[in-house]
């Protein structure tokens, strides 16, 4: 399998992480530098908002606000109009939020897990939260290990999770009602620890490989059919988006990372070109 050529977009970030394509932009987390930026095609950055509480995932909703993980609190910030306000409180219901996806609902579905309460069993606190439209919440799937990214795959309505330390990606269906069920393991991809995820037309994810300098394009079942290498870096996420949904955004830190205030800002985002785009969603 012959990898896949990329070029570097921007760098001098800390750690970037839940890539959404949106309005012609790569929007971003910086989770160690407390900022989400918007990224154009030229490489340009905008900070578009300060999340002190350390922001991770990020979504649309369907009127088109931006939705901010913020980690330290356990909230989700809604920006309207240059401004941040509370969309929900995760309170005690699980973890800490990382990656989360919205659907055509409105429902967010934001993925937690708690490091300081690793147990024989795994995370006691790993889950997946529905968050309504109202704000109320709801744990809709628990026993993962670490889910990390997230993404719908909107053919099947089914929502695909990476879990991070079983190695594996684990999909639901997604109901009426939007509570989970049908759970089903999407992929088991061997030594690979998958992070962050996004999906395309065919219905394959591409996954970055936590602690590798690779993203691998998978197929339902295991295979992999293609490989975008970045050497001397780790894949921490990626999106497809740009022109016809065939860029895929690849974010990367250097092999050294160290995850403190005040660390080198080794982030950097390069871009591939692929064949197979963006799959066609009421967000793309």
């Amino acid at each position: 399998m012959r990898p896949l050529g990329t070029m570097a977009l921007a760098e001098g970030f800390h750690y970037v992480a839940a890539p959404r394509w949106k309005d012609d932009a790569l929007w971003m987390s910086d989770t160690v530098g407390g900022k989400v930026y918007r990224l154009d095609l030229a490489g340009r950055a905008q900070v578009v908002a300060d999340v002190p509480q350390r922001p991770a995932g990020l979504a649309f909703l369907p009127d088109r606000s931006l939705l901010i993980a913020s980690v330290r609190d356990r909230r989700i910030l809604r920006l309207q109009d240059g401004r941040l306000e509370q969309h929900a409180g995760l309170g005690p219901l699980s973890g800490e939020p990382g990656d989360m996806v919205v659907d055509e609902a409105g429902r967010v579905y934001v993925a937690t897990f708690s490091f300081a309460s690793r147990s024989e069993a795994g995370f006691d606190e790993a889950a997946i939260v529905m968050v309504r439209p109202d704000g109320s919440t709801e744990i809709v799937a628990r026993g993962f290990e670490f889910p990390n990214g997230c993404a719908i795959l909107s053919r099947e309505q089914r929502l695909i999770v990476a879990e991070t330390f079983g190695q594996r990606l684990t999909s639901f269906a997604v109901a009426a009602d939007g509570r989970l069920n049908d759970r089903r393991t999407f992929a088991e991809i061997g030594t690979v620890a998958p992070d962050g995820i996004c999906l395309d037309q065919d219905g394959a994810a591409w996954v970055a490989a936590s602690g590798r300098g690779e993203f691998l394009r998978v197929v339902e079942g295991r295979r992999i059919t293609h490989r975008v290498e970045t050497p001397g870096r780790q894949a921490v996420a990626c999106t497809l988006g740009g022109p016809g949904g065939r860029i895929l955004f690849c974010l990367t830190v250097a092999e050294q990372f160290e995850d403190v205030p005040g660390c080198p800002a080794t982030a950097r985002v390069d871009i591939a070109k692929v064949a197979i785009p963006a799959q066609g969603t009421w967000d793309a």
